[in-house]
């Protein structure tokens, strides 16, 4: 009886772990794939992500922690049973991320996966009353900061922008981000003359370079807030890099759906003072400038006002 508990438990503590493990280094897919699927703001889906995450690597370790067998059955239970119902919801899903971009789990595979999970917790629940079996013996302070640390790995790894976002955007808004030297407007004014970009419409213009890592995973940002708020038809983006490259580029990440203009170099210092990625707003003639990491919900509702 023992032999099978310990055996029980130590698979549903390895699955957890590969589960968050898998998951861990894209937390910035993750946060997209609940963001376009749910009706929460997308610094709500960047605090749940790593939440999520946290709570695998939490369950992974209380599993092998003796003193913690209810508990540990809890919060996988209904960790399992939310993500069941976020499922029913989404059934043509081809990828629920349940472990992550790159072992591809439908959504109704996922189901049956955790319904065999769910089993599984509720034998062990069983089990591990009756038969007590082995587990990691230390005091129960030192598990609890254990279990805080692992919690908050994953927003150690990937600091959440929302934390920021939280506290400052979602009050100040868009007004937070004008740009209010008067060099700066002249020189963007001139970039955008230059491009044939009419400054007296509001637009979105993403700012960034078709060889930059960090502007693949803006991109993705971008085509969440169009789906939710559709920015397309005032989207043009600035790029600079090859021509070759960027075409493959906008291709890949884009689809071909949104405009864009290729940059020179003097232009691109100019508008963006050599940071990338960053966008630029326009709106009632004035300009705003922001990195990704500042775009929220908020922004866009106050640009669209």
């Amino acid at each position: 009886m023992k032999l099978f508990t310990n055996i029980l438990k130590y698979s549903l503590s390895l699955l957890f772990l590969v589960s968050a493990i898998s998951k861990i280094g894209y937390m910035d897919e993750f946060e997209l794939f609940i963001y376009d699927l749910t009706n929460i703001g997308y610094n709500q889906a960047n605090l749940l992500t790593r939440a999520f995450i946290g709570l695998e690597l939490v369950i992974s370790f209380l599993f092998l922690y003796r003193q913690f067998s209810k508990l540990v059955f809890t919060i996988a239970f209904f960790l399992t049973i939310g993500f069941s119902v976020f499922l029913f919801q989404h059934l043509d899903l081809k990828n629920c991320f349940c472990f992550g971009p790159n072992f591809p789990f439908s959504a109704k595979d996922s189901l049956w996966k955790n319904f065999a999970i769910i089993i599984g917790l509720v034998a062990y629940l069983i089990l591990e009353l009756r038969s007590r079996s082995k587990g990691i013996l230390i005091p129960k302070m030192y598990a609890m900061i254990i279990a805080t640390l692992l919690f908050l790995l994953p927003a150690i790894i990937n600091i959440p922008s929302s934390l920021t976002n939280i506290l400052n955007v979602e009050k100040i808004g868009l007004k937070k981000y004008q740009i209010k030297d008067q060099q700066y407007q002249s020189e963007i004014s001139s970039v955008l003359k230059e491009l044939k970009i009419d400054a007296t419409e509001n637009q979105i213009i993403p700012i960034i370079s078709s060889q930059c890592k960090y502007c693949k995973a803006s991109m993705g940002l971008l085509k969440s807030f169009d789906k939710r708020y559709q920015l397309k038809a005032n989207t043009t983006l600035f790029i600079i890099g090859d021509s070759l490259i960027t075409k493959s580029f906008i291709k890949m990440n884009l689809n071909n759906e949104f405009k864009y203009l290729e940059m020179n170099v003097a232009q691109f210092m100019k508008i963006s003072k050599g940071v990338i990625p960053q966008f630029l707003l326009i709106k009632d003639q004035s300009f705003y400038i922001l990195k990704s990491r500042n775009l929220s919900d908020q922004i866009f509702i106050d640009w669209l006002k």
